[in-house]
């Protein structure tokens, strides 16, 4: 079983660096089965040899920054800030075509049960550019490296929300145009969905102190960097 890096431990919390194609902890949905060879908490629990208590989740295709605490009280205490809007949190993904400047979406999205919910990111563009991928105005396409604050934490928020302007996440199939995905695939050297959580920042359960976590850029990204001569700071 494949061991996953751990970014920060305490005597409280643990932050772990999960990779994209695998799930953050099992389904709640009896119905949904999957290998535990997949599944990142399972994984951080034998690796540790300690029972661990999800904070949040990342969606499967998303790589990057996810927190557990090693204690129920402390994670109900973090929760509690995730569900009051009191964490911030840092995404990074490249979306097809030119965002300028910084977008603020508040589009009200869907949930599972079809009712309309309250949704707010904030986009920033930071760095634009082309790649040899023949479309309607001619043999390249235009793309941006974007960093994402969402401020609510809704199903698949940041793919639906660029989506809504006309800005699709790359490697996202199901809002964006699949040839065009296995093209930039090609060309960058990267696999799925070019979506990372890199940042959180909360109270830290124990002390109350503000409290910054980090991630790193993985190998995918850094073939992007070299393909795309650009590196955003995380």
């Amino acid at each position: 079983m494949r061991a996953l890096r751990i970014l920060y431990e305490d005597d409280y919390l643990l932050a772990a660096d999960k990779p994209a194609g695998f799930y953050s902890m099992p389904s709640e949905d009896k119905s949904i089965s999957h290998s535990f060879h997949w599944d990142a908490l399972h994984i951080l629990e034998k690796q540790k040899g300690q029972r661990l208590y999800p904070a949040h989740r990342l969606d499967r295709a998303t790589s990057g920054l996810l927190l557990f605490s090693k204690q129920q009280n402390f994670n109900d205490a973090i929760q509690r800030q995730f569900r009051e809007r009191e964490v911030a949190k840092t995404y990074f993904c490249v979306v097809r075509g030119r965002l300028e400047g910084e977008a603020l979406i508040e589009s009200p999205l869907k949930n599972e049960d079809g009712a309309m919910q309250p949704a707010l990111t904030k986009a920033t563009a930071l760095h634009q550019f082309s790649l040899p991928i023949e479309g309607p105005r001619g043999a390249f396409r235009d793309f941006t490296f974007v960093r994402a604050h969402p401020e609510t934490g809704r199903f698949h928020q940041i793919r639906r929300h660029l989506a809504s302007l006309s800005m699709p996440l790359v490697g996202d199939n199901q809002h964006g145009d699949r040839k065009v995905n296995r093209a930039f695939a090609e060309i960058a050297k990267t696999n799925g969905l070019i979506l990372r959580c890199m940042g959180l920042k909360l109270k830290h359960p124990a002390t109350g102190e503000p409290f910054e976590l980090r991630a790193r850029w993985s190998r995918d990204w850094h073939r992007l960097f070299d393909a795309t001569g650009y590196c955003p700071l995380p």
